[in-house]
């Protein structure tokens, strides 16, 4: 593997010097050599003829020299009659288009490995007016993920063979000031611009990316892994951060390391210190999931296992209990999983077929029976999972049931809703989420991924768990935590570790 990776390396480089046409910092060989030992990289972009948010810049120099990173610079071009012409003489031959000189030294336009599953692709000029700068880049990267410079934050995990983690591709955000046309096009691009840049730390085989988006208003950016507040000064501790959304959980099948990671001793959990953690898929309702009706060995194997509904609603009561630090309110999202409840007690006929769940069914419909009213706008009744755990009574810690239409702003982010269903009823994503225009963060797909406003999780549940060995997945280990500043950080967690 080392000696594809440094033949890979190499090829690229020999590329890289082939396309010197109007490029004006493609960096030498031994220059990529020298980066490529690097263990850590900060990397953002810069727009030409645009000044640079100079306390960001410091605020990332400072970060960079305490976590031993390598700042890097994607530049790109955008051409904007606006833009006055260059007034500094030393800028760069070209007057055409120049940038700041205090970033000369930071720029890469070369596609740069900076590790064996991941390129720098610093000699693609992505349009900075596009509404989606992915579009048609998924396969460029070939097997590998990949970083590209551009103004907006975005990100998509595309789906790959089953045994091997998902292809990311990520936009950096910017270092630049906001300086577009006032077309629709440039308009929509100044709307979408954002001052950040992407960790990448390699680790071994595997290597972590997440954004640190600067506050304009705060002055800073946080690093949630590491419990981080940054600002033109320096580092401080962070504060309790609002919220941490989990990647969609299916208890009681969730991976143990992943619980580890996020609830354990150092773990997401006691470094964030959340005031809320808001939960999708909270149970996942295996026991009687109707793609099993006809399944008799699936079925075989829960009767001969001892998994009833009973059992597994007892295991997401001691799951909640066990993981909620007693100073956090737990939010469980409406979702699909959790509806299966729901359908099961609709559609359930207890005089045929397996009566191992009939005790649950009649003392359940009972008491959902007591919830169910006339309102002015029709029958309503409350969530089966909220009036099982109020029977029995397990519960020891906070917890907020949300309806499907509470959209549960944290800050001036919607948490509220699921994902799996969009506007009217239709099917739900992160790209009809955006059309919204309010700030969302959602589950569902179990794919991590930013779309403009709509930020994704991703799952809780090991890999290879039964229902997702179906087709080539793009599903990741990955939390959303809302910083203090209100800006957001997608944390994923690649063999038990997110740092």
């Amino acid at each position: 593997m080392e000696g594809r990776h440094e033949a890979e390396a190499e090829r690229i480089i020999d590329d890289a010097e082939r396309r010197l046409t109007d490029q004006q910092f493609v960096i030498s060989r031994g220059m990529v050599r020298d980066l490529q030992k690097k263990h850590t990289y900060v990397i953002t972009s810069a727009q030409n003829n645009t000044p640079y948010v100079a306390k960001f810049l410091t605020t990332l120099q400072n970060y960079c020299e305490a976590h031993d990173a390598r700042l890097l610079i994607i530049p790109q071009r955008y051409k904007n009659p606006t833009s006055r012409v260059n007034p500094m003489e030393d800028q760069v031959d070209r007057p055409d288009y120049w940038w700041p000189k205090e970033l000369h030294e930071f720029m890469v336009e070369n596609e740069v490995l900076l590790h064996s599953s991941l390129s720098l692709m610093g000699h693609v000029k992505v349009d900075q007016t596009s509404g989606d700068p992915l579009t048609r880049l998924h396969a460029v990267t070939q097997d590998r993920s990949g970083i590209f410079g551009h103004g907006q934050v975005r990100m998509e995990s595309i789906p790959t063979p089953q045994n091997r983690l998902p292809k990311i591709l990520h936009t950096t955000g910017s270092i630049s000031q906001k300086n577009y046309s006032t077309t629709k096009a440039g308009v929509v691009a100044e709307f979408l611009h954002e001052n950040g840049a992407i960790v990448v730390h390699k680790s071994g085989k595997k290597f972590h990316m997440r954004h640190l988006q600067w506050s304009e208003e705060h002055e800073d950016f946080y690093d949630l892994v590491w419990g981080e507040r940054w600002t033109p000064s320096g580092m401080e501790k962070m504060g309790r951060i609002p919220a941490l959304v989990l990647g969609d959980e299916h208890a009681p099948w969730t991976s143990k390391e992943v619980t580890k990671a996020t609830f354990g001793r150092e773990g997401l959990v006691e470094i964030t210190r959340p005031r809320e953690i808001v939960r999708h898929d909270e149970a996942d309702c295996y026991s009687i999931c109707h793609y099993h009706e006809r399944d008799h060995l699936t079925q075989f194997v829960k009767a001969k296992e001892g998994i009833t509904l009973r059992w597994e609603l007892d295991q997401v009561m001691d799951n909640l209990n066990n993981t909620t630090p007693g100073d956090a309110l737990n939010v469980i999202v409406s979702a699909n999983h959790n509806d299966r409840l729901l359908r099961w007690l609709m559609e359930h006929d207890p005089r045929r077929g397996n009566p191992i769940n009939n005790d649950v069914y009649f003392k359940l419909n009972a008491a959902l029976q007591e919830t169910a009213r006339k309102t002015d706008g029709g029958i309503s009744y409350s969530d089966p999972l909220e009036v099982w755990f109020g029977l029995m009574g397990r519960l020891k810690v906070d917890v907020s049931f949300l309806a499907r239409d509470d959209p549960h702003m944290v800050m001036d982010i919607a948490c509220g809703f699921h994902g799996d269903i969009g506007a009217h009823g239709s099917r739900g994503s992160k790209r009809g989420m955006s059309k919204m225009g309010v700030k969302t963060i959602i589950g569902h797909t179990h794919a991590p991924g930013i779309y403009q406003g709509a930020y994704q999780v991703g799952i809780m549940l090991p890999l290879d768990f039964d229902y997702m060995r179906r087709a080539p997945s793009a599903a990741m280990h990955t939390h959303c935590g809302i910083c203090p500043n209100g800006k957001r950080q997608l944390i994923s967690i690649i063999e038990g570790e997110f740092r």
